[in-house]
Parts: structure tokens; C-alpha cells; sequence
């Protein structure tokens, strides 16, 4: 089944669960259109925590899906590790490969490649998890810490730091 057959069905169980009338294939489309760039693995785990969670009767919005979807805060970092072991479990099924550098970066210290991730032997699959949500959770916190600034804050803090030297050395000289 292709991605746009199972992000139609996600419509539907988020029509089923909160929208009267239904959904016209129009409004799929809309979401689909800014919702595509989203693993299908992450989308299907939130629709079904949104469904279990949302207590207003509406369709949620394509901003509350793509936000429950990625999950950018640091509360949410167990989840977001294991909605990547479904992410990379399914990459896997389809052939599909990872935009997301950090899923990319704890696959390879996990396992040491793709490949080798997809030869993981299934009795293994609970310590495998364990191992990889460990390092996924290693290496986003570290890519989290190690953004880049913006150029004006780069300046400042350059700036600081040949003061900082300059005092440094004076000292050295005294």
C-alpha cells in the first residue's frame, strides 16, 4: 500500500473519531499536501494517540497533527525514540531512507548501517530497542545542544572569546 493510501486511511479513522459528516476527498488532499514530508510510521502513532487523547469534537489541525507527529520537546523525547524504531522498522519494509539526521546518526552508532539495522534478528528485537532508543535519545539530545546560533550571537560570543584571550594573555604577561 502506498503512502497516500495509508495517510487516507488515517483521515478516516480521524473523521470517524471526530468529524459528523465525514471527509471530502478535497480536505485529504489539503492535509496530505502538508503532511507528506511526515514518515508514515509518525503519522499513524500520533493519529492514534490524538484519537485517545483529543477531547474537543472537531478534526484536528494540520499544525496539531504535524506537532503530536514530531514531537520537538525534550518531554517528548521517549516517545519520539520510539516512534523512531517504527520509523526505521518501516524504512526498512518499504526501502524508503531517512531525511531526519538524527534517526540517521543513531541507526549507524546502533547498528553501523542500514543494512545492518534491516538484519537485526528477531529475537534480539527487545534489547535492539532498548540499544537504539539509548543512543537516538543520545544523539538528539547532542544535535540539540550543538545548533547553530545565529550569526549575530556567533559574533557576540567571538567577540567575548578574543576578550577573553586578550585578558588571558595580559595576564600570562604580568
Amino acid at each position: 500500500m502506498n503512502d497516500e493510501k495509508r495517510f487516507a486511511i488515517i483521515m478516516a479513522k480521524l473523521a470517524t473519531a471526530f468529524e459528523r459528516n465525514g471527509i471530502t476527498k478535497d480536505r485529504i488532499a489539503f492535509y496530505w499536501e502538508y503532511l507528506k514530508h511526515i514518515p508514515m510510521a509518525a503519522l499513524e502513532w500520533s493519529t492514534e494517540e490524538i484519537i485517545h487523547e483529543r477531547k474537543i469534537s472537531c478534526l484536528p489541525t494540520i499544525a496539531e497533527i504535524e506537532e503530536k507527529a514530531t514531537m520537538t520537546g525534550e518531554d517528548d523525547l521517549n516517545r519520539r525514540a520510539l516512534v523512531a524504531w517504527r520509523v526505521a522498522n518501516d524504512m526498512i519494509v518499504t526501502g524508503a531512507r531517512s531525511g531526519d539526521a538524527v534517526l540517521d546518526e543513531a541507526v549507524h552508532m546502533s547498528f553501523g548501517s542500514w543494512e545492518r539495522f534491516g538484519e537485526c534478528d528477531p529475537e534480539q528485537e527487545g534489547y535492539d530497542r532498548t540499544h537504539f532508543i539509548k543512543v537516538y535519545k543520545d544523539v538528539a539530545r547532542r544535535q540539540a545542544r550543538m545548533a547553530l546560533l545565529p550569526p549575530g550571537e556567533i559574533r557576540k560570543q567571538l567577540e567575548q572569546n578574543r576578550r577573553r584571550l586578550d585578558d588571558i594573555k595580559a595576564e600570562k604577561e604580568s
